[in-house]
């Protein structure tokens, strides 16, 4: 009896030694840096209709109760999500420890794994700062992602619904904030049908029986994407009637493909736009960007060059010219007609950047393909450490290693769970780059979201190999 309470004791002060270190790394973080403001925070500030309405409406919130004098709106968001990342952290590595009976060490390194991308973008990166700290959505994105990751593989392993129920409300928060987090409803769908399949065979050797528990499968994850979806849709639609134009969502989502399309482009391809005046901007634009080297033909020639290359002017392209450029056109032709809401000014920005799109894209597929293809090496790269040549001896072998021990686990037919987890991990980075890689470019920003997962589970299978040798017993 004594000593069942000595192991509880022990067990709970290594808990709360966990909660201390991750309370006190990201509250140190609040004290010494603050508020940090970049590039893309008053856009949020400001409640830009590109904006998804989850962080602009949180924003707003924080500015209603607690008014903008010294800014202290914005201090107390950087303070919830400072603790936002603390106690998503603590779950995290609360949630493996106990799945996976792990040590105090290993509770310890898979705390440091999931802190790393935290320091390395603070002391070694050129922002000098944490995303906890920022001003952007990525400041309760990434924490609630790592909650996502949390949840998804407990129901995957465990099934239970409330991990399911949680992992959708997460979802829905994310998607509600980020566009790129669509990657979490893919993996919430996938998720849905593996179980439902995995029960299929272990509940019924009956083939029409297992058909349809897998039929089930696919129609519960259908209609979870669709309600998903609508629940995201019927919050823009509440955000901007009450808050904002009227519009039914939030404006440009097309952005993205239109500056690929520039990217990709010929001057000549302008003969593809039917209207006379889009045509004309199209140019106008182009010009400028061809100007300063922007296209793809002025990439060089390796495939890193290419790939940075890309990356680097994709801002340029959009940020600088071609979408003020679009605005400075919307607005003059809406006041020509005495309209001064903001909303059909969107609307026709919207169709610009669309027609443009649709009239070039179709005529650059295999240029287009080529940027996909660069997209998905570097995010590989990106999620790990960096992309580049100087970073392939570091790479290459991180995944090799991580490939050589799950295919490992799964001859040995040992650990299963980890086996599910370390694929999970995989599937998780694969969609992230994936889709990131086809509707803009997977700069570390957003590849950041899986390197504390990915490591985690990579150190969980080194651990289980040194186990299996008898290094660590």
């Amino acid at each position: 009896m004594k000593n069942n309470v000595k192991v509880a004791i022990s067990k709970k002060l290594k808990e709360i030694v966990i909660v201390i270190l991750s309370l006190s790394f990201f509250m140190a973080s609040y004290i010494f840096d603050g508020v940090v403001i970049c590039e893309d925070s008053h856009s949020y500030i400001e409640g830009h209709l590109s904006r998804e309405p989850f962080y602009p409406m949180l924003i707003s919130l924080f500015r209603n109760w607690l008014g903008t004098e010294q800014d202290m709106y914005l201090k107390a968001l950087v303070f919830l999500q400072c603790l936002l990342w603390a106690i998503c952290t603590i779950i995290f590595v609360d949630y493996l420890t106990t799945e996976f009976d792990l040590k105090f060490l290993s509770s310890l390194i898979i705390l440091a794994l999931c802190l790393l991308p935290s320091v390395l973008c603070r002391f070694f990166a050129s922002r000098g700062s944490m995303y906890s700290n920022s001003i952007m959505t990525e400041g309760i994105c990434i924490p609630l992602y790592l909650l996502f990751i949390r949840f998804l593989i407990d129901h995957g392993i465990n099934r239970m619904k409330r991990d399911l129920v949680a992992a959708s409300v997460i979802c829905l928060i994310l998607i509600s904030t980020r566009k790129q987090m669509y990657v979490t409803l893919i993996l919430l769908a996938l998720m849905i049908v593996y179980t439902g399949i995995k029960r299929s065979g272990e509940e019924s050797v009956n083939s029409k029986k297992s058909i349809k528990t897998i039929s089930k499968a696919f129609l519960s994850a259908l209609v979870t994407v669709v309600l998903i979806i609508g629940l995201n849709r019927a919050y823009e639609y509440y955000y901007n009637s009450n808050l904002q134009t009227g519009t039914i969502s939030h404006r440009n989502d097309n952005r993205f493909l239109t500056t690929v399309a520039f990217y990709v482009s010929e001057r000549e391809d302008a003969e593809y736009i039917k209207e006379d005046e889009t045509r004309e901007l199209y140019l106008e634009i182009y010009d400028i960007c061809e100007s300063e080297g922007s296209m793809m033909h002025d990439s060089g020639k390796g495939l890193f060059e290419k790939a940075d290359h890309f990356a680097d002017h994709y801002d340029m392209i959009q940020i600088d010219h071609m979408w003020p450029m679009f605005e400075g056109y919307a607005e003059s032709k809406m006041t020509e007609i005495g309209e001064t809401s903001k909303g059909p000014q969107e609307e026709l920005v919207d169709r610009i950047s669309s027609d443009i799109t649709r009239a070039i894209l179709p005529h650059r597929i295999p240029e287009v393909t080529g940027v996909f293809a660069r997209n998905i090496i570097k995010g590989f790269g990106n999620t790990v450490a960096r992309s580049g040549r100087r970073y392939l001896p570091f790479v290459i072998p991180v995944y090799l290693i991580y490939l050589a021990l799950m295919i490992l686990n799964i001859k040995k037919h040992t650990n299963e769970k980890l086996v599910f987890v370390s694929s999970v991990c995989l599937l998780a980075v694969a969609v992230n780059i994936f889709v990131t890689s086809a509707v803009i470019f997977p700069q570390v920003r957003y590849m950041i979201y899986n390197m504390p997962v990915f490591y985690s589970v990579l150190y969980l299978m080194i651990r289980k190999a040194l186990l299996r040798s008898d290094l660590l017993k």
